[in-house]
C-alpha cells in the first residue's frame, strides 16, 4: 500500500454506455458503486493550471490510489468515474500510472468537483 494517510472512498462506475435523451441532455448508463482506499489531497497552485480554464475555480482534488479511477470514454460514452470526498462528488478528470516510474505501485488522478454543489465556478 502507498505509505501516506488514507481513507476509504465510495466511488461510482459507470458499467454501459450512456445515452442521449429526447431533451438533448446526456443521460448517465447503468453504473456499480465500490468502495476503494486511496489519499485525497487538495490540487496545488501549479496543478490548478492543468484544469481546463473554465473549470479553474472548481474545487480539485489529487488522489493517489493503487487502483485504477476511469476518465470518461468519448468512443465508447462511458461516463468518468465519480469519488464521494468530504460529501462532495468529485469527477476523474485525468489519470497517471506511476508503476514505471517508481518502486510504488499507483494511479495519480486528478478529480474536480462535479457542478451544481457550490463552492466555484457553476458555469
Amino acid at each position: 500500500m502507498i505509505d501516506i494517510p488514507t481513507g476509504t472512498y465510495s466511488v461510482t462506475r459507470a458499467k454501459g454506455p450512456g445515452t442521449w435523451g429526447d431533451d438533448g441532455r446526456f443521460k448517465k448508463g447503468e453504473s456499480k458503486v465500490f468502495d476503494m482506499e486511496a489519499s485525497i489531497q487538495p490540487l496545488s497552485g501549479n496543478m490548478i493550471k492543468l484544469l481546463p480554464e473554465h473549470r479553474r475555480n472548481s474545487e480539485a482534488v489529487i488522489i493517489f490510489s493503487e487502483e485504477r479511477l476511469f476518465t470518461s470514454d468519448e468512443k465508447t460514452q462511458r461516463a468518468a468515474d465519480v469519488i464521494e470526498y468530504d460529501d462532495k462528488c468529485f469527477e476523474i478528470f485525468n489519470v497517471k500510472k506511476w508503476s514505471e516510474f517508481t518502486d510504488i505501485n499507483h494511479y495519480e488522478s486528478i478529480a474536480i468537483m462535479e457542478d451544481g454543489q457550490g463552492g466555484g465556478n457553476e458555469a
